[in-house]
């Protein structure tokens, strides 16, 4: 819709509407997250390296940082964050639930595999009425955000998010050396389903990976492990 309507909506109560992926143009986020980012980073880091690449794609800036605004009572459904980002969120005002879901057999799952085949078990099945709509083989651990808190959300978490109250969030997402692991199950099923399990694309992606990789002899923490290899 367009913006004007979207205004228009914040006036009816029979609607429940919210702005998605919102862009933050002066791409705020919290300071420590740099220390985190090793993907957004690598294209920084790289620069003065590969003088023909001048420009960084507006999708780069987009997955670093975006808006979301929600209306009272927005229920979002159970998805893993695109692309096997990790992602961060601050909640500006308002507050949110965030529920994590995880299988009661979590330690079994070792391979991109068995991630796909447990998301298949509750995103697929029927609503049940005993044990709630995900069935009594998985677990629900409910995160309650008030504004100022930060959550950081690994790769390949499935979670539901519920807005009770009109909110304003920020985050962004990110990569990790420290996660690639889960950063790669959470691709894979994403490529295996064709997204239907996830809420967002982001094709910068594969490129982000790349440039870490390319920026790996210039990480000194990482520099040691790479001697051996």
């Amino acid at each position: 819709m367009q913006l004007e309507q979207f205004c228009q909506g914040a006036k009816d109560n029979l609607r429940v509407q919210c702005l998605l992926d919102m862009p933050s143009i002066d791409g705020e986020r919290p300071k420590f997250i740099k220390f985190l980012d090793n993907g957004h980073t690598a294209y920084f880091r790289l620069h003065n390296y590969y003088p023909s690449r001048k420009n960084i794609e507006i999708d780069v800036q987009r997955s670093a940082s975006w808006v979301l605004i929600h209306q009272g009572l927005y229920h979002t459904f159970a998805h893993q964050d695109a692309d096997g980002y990790s992602t961060w969120t601050q909640i500006l005002s308002g507050y949110k639930f965030w529920t994590i879901i995880r299988p009661r057999d979590k330690d079994a799952i070792q391979n991109r595999t068995a991630h796909y085949r447990s998301a298949s078990r509750f995103l697929d099945q029927e609503f049940n009425k005993e044990f709630g709509y995900y069935g009594e083989e998985f677990e629900r651990t409910v995160i309650y955000g008030k504004p100022g808190d930060i959550i950081i959300m690994p790769p390949a978490t499935f979670h539901e998010v519920y807005t009770p109250v009109p909110s304003v969030t920020l985050g962004g997402h990110f990569y990790t050396y420290n996660a690639l692991h889960l950063t790669e199950m959470g691709r894979a099923c994403d490529m295996h389903t064709s997204g239907r399990f996830t809420n967002q694309s982001h094709f910068s992606s594969s490129l982000t990976i790349a440039l870490m990789m390319a920026a790996l002899p210039l990480n000194k923490h990482l520099r040691k492990f790479l001697s051996y290899f």
